[in-house]
């Protein structure tokens, strides 16, 4: 996907499995472009390979800058380096590294693309030395960017409660039901972020989760038991959702002060967003994205449904005064600070999720 005056405009096709039908459509589809206004694409192949499938049709062989220019008069084609052998209908595994070339390719482009976009808008800064390539950006590009990854979280909502959940035991070896407490206390908190399963569904939902991450050999299951094999992959779905657990532990400090005072609802809301800049400041707070009003009112809004504070409202002249204060039972064996050292849990899970303090 390479940018166009009003954003990404060309597409960047994979070759998929030579043995199928893929060339054929390919090339149907850029004798089609004028017809059907098909948006200018190029595809990631093996030139010798489509030449004796479809030996009729025009190729230029291309770097993805200059694909749209060729696009008119010739299929754009960006050369493998691997190459492709065999027939129609009959898969060859030595196929398969040139495959996954494709895709990894098409990925990269579409990547750097965007990132090329986001530094024409100014959003971020990118810097090139030698053979690395280094990404800067203000805290309040990271509010800009973080929109588009919330558009998306909840896609992954499963998995990044499961790798929430796993990464806070800092275990090898875990409990299966513990397992599953946690990643049912996640969903529940976050009932006002993404629509989850309720409990009957949300067990079937866990073990096919848990399960997915096992074909995947992150993990395995034995006898209620689930052991950890790798964590780079469990780090990445956690990563997802940490900014808004972080978010909930910001609010959740307040019920220390809470426990012992009414905060009116706006005083609530503005003092942990003051709170939230000075620890960020501090290096306390992970994430400056972490400092969100709106996920913020969902913090109190989840604290309240859940009893843990009791909302007044008192009748004024204009409009009622909303005050918070922690609910007589909750601060019974100081639930409270328990509640509190739980979440604080998911966010600082353990000497390896220390890493992502460094994020920022």
């Amino acid at each position: 996907m390479e940018r166009g005056a009003a954003g990404p405009t060309l597409l960047a096709l994979t070759a998929g499995d030579p043995s199928g039908i893929g060339p054929e459509i390919t090339v149907a589809a850029w004798r089609s472009r004028q017809r059907q206004a098909v948006p200018p694409f190029y595809l990631l192949g093996d030139p010798d390979f489509l030449r004796a499938r479809v030996p009729d049709v025009p190729l230029a062989l291309v770097q993805p800058c200059e694909a749209t220019a060729a696009f008119t008069q010739a299929l754009p084609l960006v050369p493998l380096r691997a190459r492709f052998t065999g027939v129609p209908g009959r898969p060859d595994t030595a196929n398969a590294a040139g495959i996954v070339e494709s895709i990894e390719r098409a990925v990269a482009d579409v990547m750097d693309s965007v990132l090329a976009i986001f530094e024409d808008n100014k959003q971020i800064q990118i810097t090139r030395e030698d053979n690395e390539t280094f990404y800067k950006l203000d805290d309040e590009t990271r509010l800009e960017l973080s929109f588009y990854r919330n558009t998306l979280v909840h896609y992954f909502v499963p998995e990044a409660l499961l790798a929430s959940a796993i990464l806070r035991f800092d275990a090898s070896t875990i409990d299966y039901d513990l397992l599953l407490q946690d990643t049912l206390f996640l969903s529940k908190l976050f009932k006002y972020e993404w629509i989850y399963a309720e409990r009957a569904e949300f067990e079937n939902v866990f073990e096919r989760t848990l399960r997915y991450f096992e074909a995947s050999g992150w993990l395995t299951i034995d006898d209620k038991q689930v052991v950890i094999k790798t964590t780079s992959e469990l780090e990445f779905f956690r990563r997802i959702v940490l900014t808004f657990v972080e978010a909930y532990t910001i609010v959740a400090e307040f019920l220390h002060q809470l426990a012992t005072r009414e905060f009116e609802d706006q005083e609530l809301i503005k003092d942990a967003l003051k709170q939230g800049k000075s620890d960020y400041l501090r290096g306390e707070t992970i994430f400056f994205e972490s400092i969100s009003k709106p996920t913020f009112v969902n913090a109190v809004r989840l604290l309240v449904d859940w009893g843990v504070l009791d909302k007044k409202a008192t009748p004024g002249r204009k409009r009622d005064t909303i005050t918070y204060k922690v609910a007589d039972e909750w601060l019974v064996d100081e639930r409270h600070l328990e509640l509190l050292k739980k979440l604080k849990s998911f966010v600082y899970a353990a000497p390896r999720s220390e890493k992502s303090r460094e994020l920022h």
